[in-house]
This record gives C-alpha cells, sequence and structure tokens, in this order.
C-alpha cells in the first residue's frame, strides 16, 4: 500500500489509511455526528451496536475494502495450507476446544 499523509493528531491504522486513499472521509466526529449520545453508551450497548455495524458490512461485502496487506497474507497461508493440508485442525474441532477452553 502506497503511503498516505495524514494530520499527525489522527491515529493512523492501515484501514484509516485506506479509506483516505480511498478518498472515504473519515473524520473523527463521524461517529458522534451519526450516534449523538455515543458517549452514553454502556460498554454492552457500545458492543451491540459493534456488531449491528459488522452484520451490516457482512451484507455488502463488495464494498468493503480489502487493504494488500491483508490479500497478501491470505494468500501466503493459503500456500502453506497447501503446502501441508492436514496440518491443523477442521473449524468444528477449533470451536469446540474455544468453547470448552472459554465456557
Amino acid at each position: 500500500m502506497s503511503e498516505v499523509t495524514l494530520p499527525e493528531t489522527k491515529l493512523v491504522t492501515p484501514f484509516r489509511a485506506l479509506a483516505e486513499k480511498a478518498a472515504m472521509h473519515y473524520p473523527a466526529s463521524v461517529l458522534k455526528q451519526a450516534i449523538p449520545h455515543f458517549d452514553e453508551l454502556s460498554s454492552s450497548e457500545k458492543l451491540l451496536l459493534l456488531e449491528e455495524l459488522w452484520d451490516d458490512l457482512a451484507g455488502q461485502p463488495a464494498e468493503v475494502p480489502v487493504p494488500d496487506w491483508q490479500k497478501h497474507e491470505l494468500e501466503r497461508r493459503y500456500r502453506e495450507y497447501l503446502q501441508n493440508p492436514t496440518e491443523g485442525s477442521p473449524w468444528p474441532e477449533v470451536r469446540e476446544r474455544l468453547l470448552r477452553t472459554f465456557q
């Protein structure tokens, strides 16, 4: 990804840089403009909001930009899988192991 120059006051994450590069305006106040009482939400309410946002984005996958670094990482992992397809665990096993560990 090419370098994007942002004001020094912003925390530059790969996704924010991608948003800036794609001309998607990401001012710090966008959240407060969209949700005026955001600061009053509890942590649980913020997590529910995050889940709703994620579900909405998941319904429009073609509109979600994927940065080059993430594409490269997916390609690397896929190549690694092709070299050792029997290594690792299937998702149902991983899920059960996680559920047992964190319940």
